[in-house]
């Protein structure tokens, strides 16, 4: 029997479904040691439908995913989710809304979650984790080959240091389709509370996601768009047929689906003000990297004890908290 059960022989069978694999006569012979490894090596949450594993919000899903990868902080599950989605080829206009977007968004105790996509995908999650906030990625194909590649292999170091997560509903193994990336779409919209697009174009995956929101019930909005621009046309579309509302300056409608932070930077700054110089000074640290573990600030200066004890002081006063790899980042 796979070490992972279902989820193993899944990914371990290549021309197996997932209505096969749940079927009451499929009985599995297959080493799935290489599978097994896998998702030991990289710390892989397992998530199958009709085991007490499976989290509510994939049966939200139109069409819930059978067996879901999720590398990361599992517990984001539980948190509120905003949807984040546009083109790859994003406008000055389209970088400039998401930039101002996310000075209002950093207030507020949610999620991003985005495709992992160039363009907009990538920009939401690398402010989301610039301001502190978690991030879920949402991959259109396996997770074996975003980690073999070096760029999406060093993005997701940063991702899951900043207590976010990578998730996936295909074969550990399995290569792209045609079909694949708008799977993707659905789940993202699925999982948003509400679906904010900057851009997008007539045809596009933006609207494919808007879709599956749509189909869900789920609230998006959109900016006022720029009348010669091409990747404004989708957003309009979607005004016009009543299926998306337009945002105002302040991004209003986020106080209608999320809690705003309960620790503010004030009160953050207060307790700073009152920290020890050490202390202050392992902070400052922190505060110029994406996260040290204690090992790397006791080579720099002091005792490793000191550290541990200023880290313990730092995370009770709200300033700082652990992720992935042993580190801390600042909160």
């Amino acid at each position: 029997m796979a070490l992972f059960g279902k989820a193993s022989w899944y990914s371990a069978l290549e021309h197996v479904t997932s209505s096969q694999l749940f079927a009451d006569d499929f009985v599995p012979k297959w080493n799935c040691n290489l599978v097994d490894n896998f998702i030991l090596d990289y710390n892989i949450n397992c998530f199958v439908k009709w085991e007490n594993s499976y989290h509510y919000k994939f049966g939200f899903i139109k069409n819930p995913p059978s067996v879901v990868y999720m590398m990361g902080e599992k517990n984001l599950l539980q948190k509120s989710f905003l949807g984040v989605v546009g083109p790859r080829l994003m406008t000055l206009y389209g970088r400039k809304i998401v930039e101002t977007f996310f000075d209002k968004v950093q207030d507020f105790d949610l999620v991003i979650v985005s495709g992992g996509a160039e363009g907009v995908d990538i920009l939401a999650h690398k402010l989301a984790i610039a301001k502190w906030l978690p991030t879920l990625v949402v991959l259109g194909w396996w997770l074996a080959w975003y980690m073999q590649d070096p760029f999406y292999r060093d993005f997701f170091e940063e991702v899951l240091e900043a207590g976010g997560a990578v998730l996936s509903e295909f074969k550990l193994f399995q290569a792209p389709t045609s079909y694949s990336f708008p799977q993707r779409n659905r789940i993202i919209a699925g999982l948003a509370d509400c679906l904010f697009i900057p851009e997008a174009k007539e045809k596009s995956g933006s609207l494919i996601t808007a879709d599956f929101a749509i189909v869900m019930n789920k609230p998006i909005y959109v900016t006022p768009w720029d009348f010669f621009s091409q990747t404004s046309r989708g957003v309009h579309r979607l005004v016009s047929q009543k299926n998306a509302t337009l945002v105002d300056s302040w991004f209003s409608f986020l106080d209608t689906f999320f809690t705003k932070n309960i620790k503010s930077w004030d009160v953050k700054w207060l307790s700073f003000q009152e920290l020890e110089p050490f202390d202050k000074k392992i902070l400052d640290y922190l505060l110029q990297s994406w996260g040290w573990g204690i090992q790397e600030l006791a080579d720099a200066w002091f005792s490793q004890i000191d550290c541990y004890e200023a880290l313990i002081r730092l995370e009770m006063a709200g300033l700082i908290r652990s992720v992935e790899f042993g580190k801390y980042v600042v909160s």
